[in-house]
């Protein structure tokens, strides 16, 4: 049965203060979003993958403050973005963030220093929206948690903070979780947006949004219609990694396996050494090795080609360097009057004048680099 006109004021006059602005608020953002920025009400995990300026911001803000608005348990909430600055200037504080979308009548509190806003609910109770950084995985090992926003999470340094905030979303009977983020080929990206029951994938263009943005930043984005930047950054399309780079996969073919080799025109072999022979990696906490490629260029089906000749890494202090790399240096390939195939590690054993030895020893100038090539002109 309809409501009156006469009957609906009544009853919006008989809310209080709290519910009459929380009504407010959902109606003009009704009347203001895009269908496609209202997230579904049944997942267990939403993404938001679209280009620059589409709106992912407001989204996530304001899924998360109507969602704790309408829980009754009061469990706490969490907004992960990639750094301090992008959690206090964008998700809380920024024109679209949380701050800008909470009606003051339901605002508790806002804690600048440890990100954490208090919001009124339904019941009159207090629920808390904590914000962590994407910097610290370790900051997410304890904290529970109902529902999560994380935001621009192609731009986290560490993958491992998924890990650690999906092992803590497990408060209340129907956890979830809302991502958006302009795609980059992570490999966090790719693997979020395989198909999965209860996840939701929303897509979308920084055209979507035209209406609500200024016609000179549309004059500006021409530049980048048509290139990679512009698919990834304004159509949310996320780029096959191996096709994005410099060099991709399509470039690459095998060498027969039994073809000679060509003739070189230059041979060039590549040094990143570890930076001290104490380095460890942040991560895993292993030693840094020194890794070496050598690279071969010649003329092949009328056009230049690069060829990897040999590949290595291992864990070297300085004298066991310098010996390896002066082996190396002696190693010779390409096609002679022996029709030679590669010779790896130490030398050849083909006479000094068969085959091309490297052409150019190419060291990174940085830590145990620096040394190396003093050793080495020496």
């Amino acid at each position: 049965m309809a409501t009156a006109p006469a009957d609906l004021e009544e009853a919006i006059q008989s809310l209080d203060e709290k519910q009459a602005s929380f009504l407010q608020w959902q109606g003009r953002w009704a009347d203001t979003a895009r269908p496609q920025q209202i997230p579904p009400n049944d997942f267990a995990e939403c993404g938001y993958l679209a280009g620059r300026g589409y709106g992912k911001t407001r989204v996530g803000a304001e899924w998360l403050a109507r969602e704790v608005y309408l829980d009754t348990s009061g469990y706490p909430s969490a907004v992960i973005a990639p750094t301090y600055q992008d959690i206090k200037f964008t998700c809380f504080e920024g024109e679209s963030g949380l701050l800008s979308v909470i009606p003051p009548e339901l605002l508790k509190a806002y804690n600048k220093s440890d990100m954490v806003v208090e919001m009124y609910t339904a019941t009159g109770d207090v629920a808390t929206i904590r914000g962590f950084t994407a910097e610290k995985p370790e900051r997410l090992r304890g904290p529970q948690h109902c529902r999560i926003w994380a935001d621009e999470l192609a731009a986290w340094q560490y993958d491992d903070v998924w890990d650690m905030a999906m092992m803590g979303l497990r408060l209340g009977p129907q956890p979830k979780v809302l991502w958006t983020t302009t795609p980059k080929p992570r490999e966090l990206v790719r693997k979020l947006v395989t198909p999965k029951d209860g996840r939701v994938i929303v897509t979308g263009a920084t055209y979507d949004n035209r209406a609500n943005l200024p016609d000179s930043f549309f004059d500006q984005l021409a530049q980048y219609e048509g290139t990679t930047l512009g698919r990834q950054e304004l159509y949310g399309e996320l780029i096959d990694p191996e096709e994005s780079g410099i060099i991709k996969r399509s470039q690459f073919r095998l060498w027969p396996a039994d073809r000679p080799l060509p003739r070189f025109d230059w041979i060039i072999t590549s040094l990143d050494t570890a930076f001290t022979e104490k380095t460890l990696d942040r991560r895993s906490g292993d030693p840094d090795p020194t890794a070496c490629t050598v690279w071969g260029v010649f003329n092949w089906e009328k056009r230049n080609n690069i060829m990897l000749l040999d590949c290595w890494d291992e864990h070297l202090g300085m004298p066991d360097l310098i010996r390896r790399v002066r082996k190396e240096m002696n190693v010779a390939y390409g096609e002679d009057d022996d029709r030679a195939l590669i010779k790896p590690l130490f030398g050849s054993s083909k006479p000094s004048t068969s085959g091309r030895r490297s052409d150019i020893l190419l060291i990174e100038d940085k830590g145990s680099g620096i040394s190396l090539r003093q050793m080495l002109e020496r």
